[in-house]
């Protein structure tokens, strides 16, 4: 195997970085592993690595915890996602989705409308989102939510 020079090492570092923003977390993780790997003492490289692992952890304890049925846990662990996640919209997106779906699981709707807004302006074309959002509007009832369901899935 070829010993990463400096060079190799900062251009690993720029990928994982560009691809994190782009929400490719499991791919710019690899790309940290190596440089890692090639470089252990290099701290910028250790603290992202760390970072983008602890991101990935608690993204796996959200979606374990919300194919159990454990709502709150699985809002907590993706809670704790979004805070260490602000470098990557797309991301952030696919985070406060899966937040909002368990909200509204847990009838709490209104919450869930304001998350998938959020996923909303993360990722204009996030089709499912748009459908959720209307779906918590419609279970909020009233003229006025119908109409923003109509509006919001439909318009879009």
């Amino acid at each position: 195997m070829r010993t990463l020079g400096s060079g190799d090492i900062e251009l690993l570092r720029v990928r994982a970085q560009c691809l994190l923003a782009m929400g490719e977390v499991e791919n710019a993780f690899r790309h940290l592993q190596q440089a890692v790997k090639s470089d252990p003492d290099n701290t910028s490289i250790r603290t992202l690595y760390r970072s983008i692992k602890e991101l990935q952890e608690k993204k796996t304890t959200g979606d374990e915890a919300f194919k159990r049925s454990q709502w709150a846990e699985a809002i907590t662990a993706w809670t704790d996602c979004i805070n260490l996640a602000k470098d990557s919209p797309s991301y952030l997106a696919k985070l406060h989705f899966n937040r909002g779906t368990a909200l509204s699981k847990q009838k709490k709707h209104e919450d869930a409308v304001r998350d998938v807004s959020k996923a909303i302006f993360y990722n204009a074309e996030y089709t499912k989102a748009y459908i959720r959002r209307g779906d918590s509007y419609l279970a909020l009832g009233g003229p006025e939510n119908i109409q923003k369901a109509i509006r919001y899935v439909f318009a879009s």
